[in-house]
């Protein structure tokens, strides 16, 4: 997806790395750096990538300076709580939107970051989140992936979306496309999107 979008490489944060399953599908091009709170996770993430830089420590600590990776990529975890992080989270979102916020102000301008995210960042009755993600970044595409998508893998049916973002593309090439119901084949429509 990032290539299709221009991705020709440079550093890709993966915030919630677990095991580096996005690591480990990096292209070589990318400079992969993964964030691990789990010590034994990122220990195993570290051996299985030994290219990658694997931070094990919570998103909410890790410092970086702002937009210094070119992409973002990864499964971003989910939960009703929210993470004290007064630069990142001073609203006090929940995790998922926090790590999505954080992993926007990480991405330079012109980046993108695709995240799988719970089902609530879209379907929320709150609309502070949205709303501080769309000041953020441009939507490019969202696709609500099948209630069964992960469940080989997790051993559970979480409901998830793949929601890829442009941060800072000129207003006349940002682009926003509905949900879309992921089928065998079939790609999220994209419409150009104004703002006024």
């Amino acid at each position: 997806m990032l290539h299709e979008a221009g991705f020709t490489g440079g550093r890709v944060l993966e915030p919630g790395c677990g095991a580096g399953t996005f690591i480990g599908l990096a292209p070589p091009e990318a400079r992969m750096v993964g964030v691990e709170l789990d010590p034994i996770t990122a220990k195993i993430s570290s051996h299985l990538y030994p290219s990658a830089q694997v931070r094990n420590e919570g998103f909410e600590a890790t410092r970086v300076p702002e937009n210094s990776f070119t992409a973002t990529i990864g499964n971003v975890p989910f939960g009703g709580f929210a993470l004290h992080d007064p630069a990142h989270n001073p609203a006090g979102h929940s995790i998922n939107n926090h790590f999505v916020l954080k992993s926007l102000a990480l991405t330079a301008p012109g980046g993108y970051v695709a995240v799988i995210s719970s089902h609530f960042t879209m379907d929320s009755a709150a609309q502070r989140a949205r709303r501080d993600v769309a000041h953020a970044a441009d939507l490019v595409g969202a696709v609500r992936l099948p209630t069964k998508a992960f469940g080989r893998v997790a051993g559970r049916r979480p409901r998830r979306r793949v929601r890829p973002r442009s941060r800072g593309l000129p207003r006349r090439t940002a682009r926003r496309g509905p949900v879309a119901h992921a089928r065998r084949g079939q790609r999220p429509c994209r419409a150009r999107r104004g703002r006024g």
